[in-house]
């Protein structure tokens, strides 16, 4: 598939013609390709890194003091209003903007700021962190093919349960901070167990460890095109989750730095005495300048790592423990909507989406690209359709099935599918489904009659002088349609062009003559009496004998099957009128008459 479709100036985009508004179903977004995943994660990596090694040189004990006042002045004025548009507005997404984020790190940064508030700012990002987090792994959980009704009860449950979690687990990091108590070292210490000892919901196949990096992969990489029909996210664009962690990850950097019981100084007095005593033994063993860098950039390296690495694993461990039960309820919940009927939840939730495009649109899959659903108007198929494939591309199964399926399910039309090969009943079971998923879901009786020319299939009986659209129609129209339906009509040329029409003449004269006919048996008996008692005037005897035609009809109740001999048409057979309803209640026999075929016999 191309990447890129050029269209031609003279054809623009009416614009005019695209809705007005969004659709409701909201599919995920493929995901990036490995390369891509790994790209991103490692770019924040780094930047994280820099980040707290940055906190770690310049921000030290004591924080900054840089552009001051001017620096708490930005900080506490773009707070305020970032917090009173969400306030006001309802917008989550701008209190995650990046000047809020930078307000609220130069606000933890500022040597000014006493402990008790940077306590307080690192609790509350951390708790927000966790309920974000969450939030986002929720939202993706339940996106098409959950119903929307279904997803927003979910998401009402869950919320309540992270806000739980995300309250906690700030509560005991405010406390440690504070007080330094060993109860809450333990308790902050104990969380991540949970990941091991929560059990694992029915139906969720897949391991904890791979939920867990599918929410980490989704936190950081998910990204979808700015189309109808694709789950923006949460927080929109992946810099917003990427900023909100740097700043949890700033923000924890600088408690370290801070925090009288921190272990980042026993982390690097560790690594300065194991220096110190590799230096010794290099020293006794008289070690040269290339095995001294080894032995002590390795000890310098590992000390660096391990300093840098805590601020960035300390958070996550937090928000992973913390919100791991509802990660693993919402992943089962999304595992179990898409392992059973998937598309049949789509057109569920298409059909009863509040919005009228598309309400009343076809669903066609989803673009290969960008992962958006394809939704074409159900009035496009008031007018022709047209689908074009080599053999086996997939016309019946992605083109006829879906169509047939959804005009069925809205139960408000009816459809006359013509099956020309018959080999298979993709198009019969498509039917029978539909009908199915309607009298089931909405109680509608949604009728399905199959009918078949074979004579070892079972067919449906069907009458067309019974359907109300009949008596609509002139003599002329019914009389096309009969001899077009019994093989009545043999083409243009000379000899073929005679005898259709004196079997269309004889039709057009019953029916004129009995006008109350309903099925073909008595219809039958009307030919057989216009055979026999048409005047001259009204049915020419040459045209009689040309049209001569026996036409047998099994007797079913109510139904009919027409079978035409189209060798009769010279008139080799004897004709046997019938009685029509007239005759057999007056009692009155009719006469026979006997046709000479070429042969000189007699019948």
């Amino acid at each position: 598939m191309r990447d890129e479709y050029y269209q031609s100036v003279g054809n623009p985009v009416q614009i005019d013609r695209l809705p007005s508004t969004r659709p409701d179903i909201a599919h995920l977004a493929p995901d990036l390709c490995p390369i891509t995943r790994l790209h991103v994660t490692l770019s924040f990596v780094l930047t994280a890194a820099a980040a707290v090694v940055g906190v770690y040189v310049f921000c030290g004990r004591h924080g900054v003091a840089w552009m001051e006042p001017f620096d708490l002045l930005f900080a506490w004025s773009t707070i305020i209003v970032c917090v009173g548009g969400t306030i006001l507005i309802g917008r989550i997404p701008w209190s995650f903007s990046g000047p809020f984020l930078a307000a609220v790190g130069l606000l933890a940064l500022n040597h000014r700021t006493s402990w008790g508030r940077e306590v307080i700012v690192v609790s509350i990002v951390v708790g927000v962190l966790i309920f974000a987090f969450g939030r986002h792994w929720i939202a993706m959980c339940v996106t098409s093919p959950v119903s929307r009704a279904d997803a927003e009860s979910l998401l009402a449950h869950w919320q309540l349960q992270l806000l739980l979690f995300a309250g906690i687990a700030g509560l005991l990091v405010a406390s440690l901070l504070w007080f330094g108590a060993l109860l809450f070292y333990a308790a902050l210490l104990t969380l991540p167990l949970t990941v091991l000892v929560i059990p694992h919901p029915p139906g969720l196949t897949d391991s904890r460890w791979h939920v867990i990096l599918d929410c980490l992969n989704s936190w950081f990489t998910y990204e979808a095109s700015p189309v109808p029909g694709l789950y923006q996210g949460l927080f929109g664009s992946p810099l917003r989750r990427h900023g909100l962690t740097l700043l949890a990850i700033v923000l924890t950097a600088i408690a370290l730095s801070r925090w009288t019981q921190s272990p980042l100084p026993r982390v690097l007095e560790l690594g300065r005495s194991r220096n110190a005593a590799v230096t010794q033994r290099l020293d006794f063993r008289d070690a040269g300048v290339f095995e001294r860098m080894r032995f002590n950039g390795f000890g310098v390296a590992l000390t660096l790592v391990i300093s840098v690495a805590l601020p960035i694993v300390i958070p996550m461990v937090l928000v992973v423990s913390a919100a791991f039960p509802v990660m693993l309820e919402a992943a089962a919940r999304r595992q179990n909507a898409t392992s059973k009927h998937p598309v049949s939840a789509i057109l569920d939730q298409i059909s009863l989406s509040a919005d009228l495009t598309e309400r009343t649109s076809i669903y066609f899959g989803r673009v290969v690209a960008d992962g958006s659903p394809v939704l074409v108007p159900r009035k496009i198929f008031s007018e022709h359709a047209h689908a074009l494939g080599d053999s086996g591309s997939g016309k019946t199964s992605l083109f006829l099935c879906p169509i047939i399926e959804q005009l069925a399910r809205s139960g408000d039309c009816s459809l006359i599918v013509l099956d020309l090969k018959g080999d298979s009943l993709e198009l019969l079971a498509s039917l029978q489904s539909a009908a199915e998923h309607v009298r089931q879901q909405r109680g509608l009786p949604m009728p399905l009659k199959c009918f078949s020319n074979q004579a070892d299939k079972a067919t449906f009986a069907f009458n067309p002088m019974t359907q109300p659209f009949w008596t609509n129609f002139d003599l002329l129209t019914r009389t096309d349609i009969l001899c077009a339906a019994c093989g009545l009509s043999y083409g243009a040329d000379y000899g073929a062009s005679y005898f259709s029409s004196a079997n269309a003449a004889i039709l057009h004269h019953a029916l004129k003559t009995f006008p109350e006919v309903t099925s073909f048996s008595e219809l039958a008996d009307a030919i057989g009496e216009v055979l026999v008692s048409a005047k001259k005037r009204d049915l020419h005897p040459e045209i009689r004998k040309a049209g001569h035609h026996r036409i047998r009809i099994p007797h079913f109740p109510g139904g009919i099957s027409a079978e035409a001999d189209a060798s009769m048409a010279c008139g080799r057979r004897h004709v046997r009128p019938a009685r029509t309803a007239q005759t057999q209640q007056a009692g009155t026999a009719l006469p026979t008459e006997e046709i000479k075929g070429d042969d000189g016999s007699h019948w």
